[in-house]
This record gives structure tokens, sequence and C-alpha cells, in this order.
């Protein structure tokens, strides 16, 4: 963690220690921080050695503006692991160390949903491949009588072949399920990321500094730095057209081929289209199961399942997004934004204003 935390260290002058060439051949960096006729004493970062000068063959010396960035540097990795925290910031440097570590774990949970993304789209060609050599293989079995010569061997092809195409859509859902869980680790940063925006807008000076302590002064630059370094990682989209009702409405492409306006909806499963601007984005049909939906006016009415290739809204991109087709919807609109394609990012729904708050890792 530590490593993580210097590593937002910044300088605009490059770094660089003293070089001393001891006559061995060794060579060893540093700050020089006391020097004589006879010895010098060279700070290596986690302690001081004394070198004397008759064991040394040269020595390269920084400039000023150069030791002072390599002592910023030094100062920076020593806040980072705790070493050199100021005493009235001790609860401070822990809400930072946390932060930190939410922020590691989004950071592992949006690989590996891109790893998941590459699986998904690897078994989708497997799928592809063995739905598309399956009627062929049913159809010699079908010609075959049991017990015929290859009946055998035909029936092992087509078994072969339903058993890849069920492992492939049930490893497919699975993958689809853990991206989904491991999309809680990012907004959980994300929320955590607000609340230390909010300490640090409530206190100016975050270690309760001492007046005229320089230690406190350079410890609260360090953590607005680097707080500010992990607010630039993430990305936010504030969307909306208009509001219907206590409703936000906004405007998304789907498969990108057509605009719906849809209504922003946390409590609808999935997203829900009609089916003319299903068919207008080439999914009408494509679906294999029903699901009953309530409508407006409290029916329960049919709606077949299907997975739309892509829905934007404003920058915002989801792909393999579940969604459900009605034969119908209300005038005027074109469905309903639910979370199958909500859950994909940190949300806020501001109805005051008809806002749709989108965020994300970068």
């Amino acid at each position: 963690m530590a490593c993580a935390l210097a590593a937002w260290a910044w300088s605009p002058v490059p770094a660089r220690a003293d070089s001393v060439t001891l006559s061995n051949g060794n060579v060893m960096e540093g700050l020089i921080v006391r020097e004589d006729a006879a010895e010098l004493e060279l700070d290596i970062g986690y302690g001081s050695v004394l070198l004397k000068k008759a064991e040394i063959d040269r020595v390269v010396r920084s400039s000023g503006r150069q030791k002072e960035a390599l002592k910023a540097r030094q100062r920076d990795a020593e806040f980072a692991s705790g070493r050199r925290v100021p005493e009235a910031a001790a609860a401070v440097y822990e809400r930072f160390r946390s932060l930190t570590s939410l922020r590691e774990k989004a950071l592992d949970a949006k690989a590996f949903r891109e790893r998941m993304r590459v699986k998904e789209d690897e078994l989708e060609r497997s799928i592809a491949s063995s739905k598309a050599a399956y009627p062929a293989a049913a159809s010699r079995l079908r010609r075959l009588n049991r017990g015929a010569p290859g009946y055998r061997d035909a029936v092992l092809d087509v078994n072969e072949l339903a058993a890849s195409i069920e492992a492939g859509q049930a490893e497919i859902s699975q993958g689809r399920r853990k991206a989904s869980e491991s999309q809680s680790e990012i907004n959980d940063y994300l929320t955590a990321l607000d609340d230390f925006r909010e300490l640090m807008g409530a206190d100016p000076g975050l270690s309760a500094k001492t007046p005229g302590s320089v230690e406190d002064e350079e410890f609260d630059a360090w953590v607005r730095r680097s707080f500010s370094a992990m607010e630039a990682d993430t990305v936010s989209e504030s969307v909306g057209e208009t509001t219907q009702g206590s409703h936000v409405l906004v405007s998304a492409a789907i498969n990108g081929k057509a605009r719906a306006k849809l209504i922003v909806d946390t409590g609808a499963t999935v997203v829900l289209l009609p089916a003319r601007l299903a068919d207008q984005v080439g999914v009408e049909g494509a679906g294999s199961g029903f699901v009953q939906v309530k409508v407006a006016d409290g029916r329960q009415v049919p709606a077949r399942t299907v997975v739309l290739d892509s829905v934007q809204v404003g920058s915002m991109r989801a792909e393999q997004v579940e969604a459900a087709i009605l034969p119908e919807f209300e005038p005027g609109l074109d469905g309903l934004l639910g979370m199958s394609f909500l859950k994909r990012f940190d949300v806020r729904v501001d109805g005051e204003r008809g806002r749709l708050i989108l965020r994300q890792l970068k």
C-alpha cells in the first residue's frame, strides 16, 4: 500500500540523488548531509552511512533543486507508509489509508470485469461455432437407424455439441453474475471518495495543524495531492432531458442503431423496450424466454427476454445488457432504463433537477 500511495507524489523537478562511487566499484545514492576533509555522511532514505573519503573514487552531486525534489519524494513516501504522520492527523491518515485499500479493491474489480468480458467473447464464439455445427450433426443422426454403423458416433456428436452450448451459456451467466457483484467493490470506493471529499471540505486543515507547523502543512498538501490523483481516475456523466412526474427521462442509444427516450427506474430489474423499437435495433424475436411485467395500469403482461449488444447513455456504455420486450409502451415513451444497465455504474438520481448521474472508474 505504501508503494501505491507514494506513486502519487509529484514534483515538477526531476528528483536526483547524490551519487558516490567507491573504490571497490560499488555505487551508493542518497543525499550528502555532512562532509569534512576525512569523511562524508550519506542519507540513503532509511538511515545514514559514514563513508571515508579515502575509500571514495568519485562523487556526482545533484543540484539544489534536484535535492529538494528528492527530499520531497522521500517525505511523501514516509507520509504514505505512516512513518511520518503528524499526531493530530492520525485519524485522517487512517481514513485515507482505508480509502486507498478500497481503491485497490475497485481496480482489481475493474480488471476482473475486463477479463470476464474477454472470456465472454471467447465463449460466444465457441457457442456460435457449436450452434452452426449442430443442424448438420442432428440431420446426420436422423438419417441413421438405431444400431446402424456410425449411429453411436452421431449420437455422441450431437450430445457433445448440445453439452458444449449449454456449458458455454452457463459459464457466461455465471461470469455476468460475478462481474455484476464485483461492481459493488467499485461503488464502495466511489462512495468513500465522496465521503473523503466532504471531510476535506469541512476541515481546511486536515491534520488540525498547529499554527506554523510546517510538517502538518506538508502532510495536508500530500493528502490533497494524492486525493486529486484518485479523483482523476474516475469519470462522471450527468444526463437528463426532462422529468415525467418524479421520474427522470434520458436519451439512450440502443445497439448503436436507434435512440430511445427511457424513464430511469431503479425498481425495474431490466431495461424494458417496446416491440417496435426492438425491431429497429434487430433484436425482435431473438429472445428465448418470457417474463411477466407489470405495466402502468397494473396489468401483468408477457415480455420476451433478450440481450442487447449495447446501451449507451451520454458517454457511459454497457454491453450485453439484459432487456425485456413489451408489445407496446406508454405513448411518447420508449421504455424503462432498469438495473440491468444501471448496476454497471455508481448511480445517483436527482429527481428535483431531472438528472441521472453515472460514475465509473476510467
